[in-house]
Formats: C-alpha cells, sequence, structure tokens
C-alpha cells in the first residue's frame, strides 16, 4: 500500500506530537519529518487516524473535571470533620477561596510547588488542620479570663500564634481561618512574600492576621519585641530541629510551644525527653504540665527519632522540654531525601514546651554556619 501522511494537529490538541501518533498507534518516521510510517494502522482506527485525534469523550479527565472531589478534596473532607472542635460555619468556602487565590498569585510569584487545587487541599490545607488539637489544648489551658469574655467582661486575650517562615501562608493562614479568634502573625524574610500573605488577609477578609518581615535571628534576638512574646510558634519545613529550636524559642513565652512540622525518618530509637507525656517519671500527657514535673528518661518517641535526638542539646540549652513527638497521617506517600539517604520518612509534629527563659546568647547571628548546637 503507498505511503500517506496524516496533516499534524495543532499542539495543543493532545499536548504532543509525539502523544498524538501514539493515540494512533503510528511510528515517526526519519526519512518523513513530521510525518508517519509507510504502512496503514490497522483497520479498526483508520479512519480515526485519517481525520481527528480520538474524542475528548475518549480521554481521561480528572476528577474535578466531571464535578467530582478528587482523593485531595475528600482528604480535607474527612480532615476538617475528625477535628474534635467544630470549624466555624462557612470554612470550606473560605479554604475554596484560599485555594483560589493562592493558584492565581503563583502565576507570578513562586509561592508553593502545588500546582492544582486538589494538590493544595492535601499537601498544605490538610497539613495545617493537624496543628489545631494541639494548639486548641493550649488555648484550653489558658486562664478562664482569656479565654471568655461577657458583654461587661474584659475581651479575651487571644491565642497568639507566630508562623514562621510561613512562605505561601500555611500553615498561618489556614489557622486564621479556621480560628478568627487568634491573632496570626505570618513571618517570611522574603518581601514578595510578606506582601502576599497582606493581600490574601485583605482579599479573605482576616483582620487577625498581621504580616513580619525579618530574619528569625533579629526577632528573637534580646532587645526586640518579638522575644517571648507568642503563646505559640509554628514552622512547617523550615529548618533542621536543632537550628529551629534556637530561631523558634526564644519568641515563645515561658508555658508556650514551639510545633515544628516535619517530615522524619520513620524508624524508631530511644532518646532523652525531658518529661515526655506519658512517660514512666514524666507529666501527664498535654500541653502545659508544670515545669517541676519534667524529669529525664529514655523514651521512644516515634518516628523522625535521630533527628529528635540530635536537637535534645538544643531543646535544653534554649530553655525548652520536649513534649511529643506526634505522627501525622496525610495519606500520602513522602518521597526519599535527596540522593536516598535514609530511610522511610513520616510527617510528625514535634511539641517542644518553653519551661525556663532561653539564655541572651541564642539565637547567634547564623546558627546553621555557627554550627548547630
Amino acid at each position: 500500500m503507498a505511503a500517506f501522511l496524516v496533516p499534524r494537529p495543532p499542539f495543543s490538541a493532545l499536548g504532543s506530537v509525539t502523544v498524538w501518533r501514539r493515540c494512533c498507534g503510528l511510528r515517526p518516521s526519519p526519512a518523513l519529518p513530521g510525518g508517519v510510517a509507510a504502512t496503514s494502522p490497522p483497520r479498526r482506527d483508520r479512519h480515526i487516524c485519517a481525520t481527528s485525534p480520538p474524542p475528548p469523550s475518549a480521554r481521561t479527565a480528572p476528577p474535578e473535571a466531571a464535578g467530582l472531589p478528587g482523593p485531595g478534596r475528600l482528604a480535607l473532607a474527612a480532615a476538617m470533620a475528625a477535628l474534635p472542635t467544630p470549624l466555624p460555619p462557612g470554612t470550606a468556602a473560605r479554604f475554596d477561596d484560599l485555594t483560589a487565590l493562592l493558584l492565581e498569585a503563583n502565576g507570578s510569584t513562586n509561592l508553593t510547588a502545588v500546582r492544582d487545587a486538589d494538590g493544595v487541599a492535601s499537601k498544605h490545607i490538610v497539613d495545617a488542620l493537624s496543628l489545631l488539637p494541639v494548639l486548641d489544648e493550649l488555648a484550653a489551658a489558658l486562664s478562664p479570663s482569656w479565654r471568655t469574655a461577657g458583654d461587661g467582661g474584659d475581651r479575651p486575650h487571644p491565642l497568639r500564634v507566630l508562623d514562621l517562615g510561613s512562605g505561601g501562608g500555611f500553615p498561618g493562614l489556614v489557622l486564621a481561618i479556621a480560628r478568627p479568634h487568634w491573632a496570626i502573625t505570618l513571618n517570611d524574610c522574603v518581601r514578595k512574600k510578606t506582601r502576599w500573605h497582606a493581600a490574601a488577609a485583605v482579599a479573605l477578609g482576616l483582620p487577625n492576621v498581621t504580616p513580619l518581615w525579618g530574619r528569625a535571628e533579629a526577632l528573637g534576638s534580646p532587645g526586640s519585641p518579638h522575644r517571648d512574646a507568642y503563646d505559640a510558634v509554628t514552622a512547617r519545613a523550615v529548618a533542621e530541629l536543632r537550628v529551629l529550636t534556637e530561631l523558634g524559642l526564644p519568641l515563645v513565652r515561658v508555658g508556650g510551644v514551639l510545633l515544628a512540622q516535619k517530615a522524619l525518618e520513620a524508624d524508631t530509637a530511644a532518646v532523652t525527653a525531658a518529661g515526655l507525656p506519658g512517660a514512666p517519671g514524666g507529666p501527664p500527657a498535654g500541653v502545659g504540665a508544670p515545669a517541676t514535673a519534667a524529669k529525664e528518661v529514655v523514651v521512644p518517641v516515634g518516628p523522625g527519632s535521630p533527628e529528635v535526638a540530635a536537637a535534645t542539646t538544643a531543646i535544653r540549652v534554649c530553655g525548652g522540654a520536649l513534649r511529643a513527638v506526634t505522627p501525622v497521617d496525610s495519606g500520602e506517600a513522602l518521597p526519599p531525601r535527596a540522593g536516598g539517604e535514609g530511610g522511610d520518612r513520616a510527617r510528625a509534629i514535634v511539641v517542644v514546651e518553653k519551661v525556663r527563659p532561653t539564655p541572651a546568647g541564642f539565637p547567634r547571628g547564623n546558627p546553621q554556619k555557627d554550627r548547630p548546637l
């Protein structure tokens, strides 16, 4: 049979000419640039290949295109329903607004590597909601005058949370939506990101959000108004735990907590923890146990023990006590570290309570360069 040529389709028809040829069952011909092999395709496909690419109904579309929630949206719905303390009405719609704003801004400002709404739900919002049980427990431990306010009484003191190295605004913006009575400060050392924080707060109607530009070393230095100023400091994938402890604990008031969201080695090992809740000789489980009940005990702390074990000196020197390493089930497998080093990884929240003031010499100018503690 004589050779025939199929006109090259527009590039956007299937994303690439190579994919289009494969869908037709054809092979490129080196002698005929842009052409096909000098044999006809199988009879059942000939009328499709000689006229047009497969119809849209034959292509695979994501669930969202058919009006169905993707796995990330389903995981978000499950995470919201599982929270012990309910979220305000309309929270799901506000999360949708946040997602739309983020993806639109991401086209001009590199805020996140996630490029679709389903990924934002599973990788950012669900991860941020995992902090709420610990923060709610901390808020409940505050005095009643801080937590309640009658019409004729003093206004409540909101839980003061600093999101250190917030980047695209996570977990801070999610916490601000979920708990509108808390005061959330979003920090980053990149000005375009703090400008995004300010714009998102206005667009979403979040008066409880304060953008803060600056480096953690300066914010936590002696004499800074941010030192010892926050009930909780959150940090998501900011630095190794030794460095993060030195940067974050100076910003926390005594009795507050540093919450480090980490992707940690999943193997377990024994580490020295200062009064880990539920451990022999330690305080009962829960944030805010009195420092006098803390006791040096050796206990397995769950996922991420190697990194946590390396940080025990930094935690002690900076005035902290390890309280918990809580695994977080995100429903997603984490990729191995660069170079394939280390074992399997798992998401976890490392809870460090500040039990005494941080010495004046910390944080140092650059903990990473000056050798982690």
